[in-house]
């Protein structure tokens, strides 16, 4: 079978994802989706780290967790994976990663973009012709509504769309950071969503982020708390830092205003 389909990682909010243990496929998808789709820098007990494109910092308790299986089982499937060239597993004494081998060949923007397309044209060379049979016609009313879905799109300006795919991005890295550096926060009964970590990313820089979450989990919050969205932002206002912010924005504003009246 040849071709591709497209899997957005927003599937792992799906309440099945997580419903059971997982099969050695899924896995595989798993690591596929916590590969980082781009290059970044994390700080691990005051070491800074840079995670290549294709490369994930994770636990093998975490994966354990997520995966629902033994970390005997989690290190034998790595170390077969890695036996077979589809992984690369990195040891230091800072940070253990996994780096997914040929992740280029296989998420290349360029690819993705020039397949759309593709598609696109595709599909409006079908509308214009007369359906010939029954499972043609399902096609194009098919074809119709993924075109009623990109004429919604245009409701937005082209610097809106990118700021949005930013902003997702941005959030799809905390949830990464997450997993691997607080992933208590993600066992609680109502996790942290994709849409709910956008909201955050959009409102708070990332060390305001990251010293929240490290709270919450050092003072035991993820064991004794249900939802980790109304956890953070009750951490979030009492943080002392990010107190002194609004403080300092506040002041700054009334002298913003100061000078406009005089």
């Amino acid at each position: 079978m040849e071709g591709w389909i497209k899997l957005h990682r927003q599937i792992i909010e799906h309440p099945d994802y997580f419903s059971e243990p997982f099969t050695r496929v899924m896995a595989w998808i798993d690591l596929l989706m916590l590969a980082n789709h781009k290059g970044m820098n994390m700080y691990v007990r005051g070491n800074k780290v840079e995670i290549k494109r294709g490369d994930t910092a994770i636990a093998q308790e975490t994966l354990a967790t997520r995966w629902k299986w033994s970390r005997t089982k989690v290190k034998r499937y790595l170390n077969e994976l890695e036996k077979d060239r589809q992984i690369v597993q990195q040891k230091s004494n800072v940070i253990n990663t996994i780096s997914i081998v040929n992740y280029d060949a296989y998420q290349s923007d360029d690819t993705t973009e020039s397949s759309a397309d593709d598609t696109t044209e595709d599909q409006q060379k079908a509308d214009r012709k007369p359906a010939e049979n029954p499972q043609k016609s399902t096609n194009k009313n098919v074809k119709n509504v993924k075109n009623d879905k990109k004429a919604h799109t245009q409701f937005f300006s082209g610097k809106d769309k990118t700021r949005a795919r930013e902003v997702s991005q941005k959030a799809q890295d905390m949830l990464r950071w997450i997993e691997t550096h607080t992933p208590s926060v993600q066992l609680m009964e109502f996790p942290i969503t994709l849409r709910q970590a956008q909201a955050i990313v959009e409102r708070m820089d990332d060390e305001d982020v990251i010293r929240i979450l490290t709270d919450m989990c050092n003072k035991g919050a993820t064991k004794r708390c249900r939802s980790a969205i109304n956890t953070f932002n009750s951490y979030a206002s009492r943080d002392f830092i990010l107190k002194e912010k609004r403080e300092k924005a506040r002041n700054h504003e009334a002298i913003q205003r100061g000078f406009v009246k005089k």
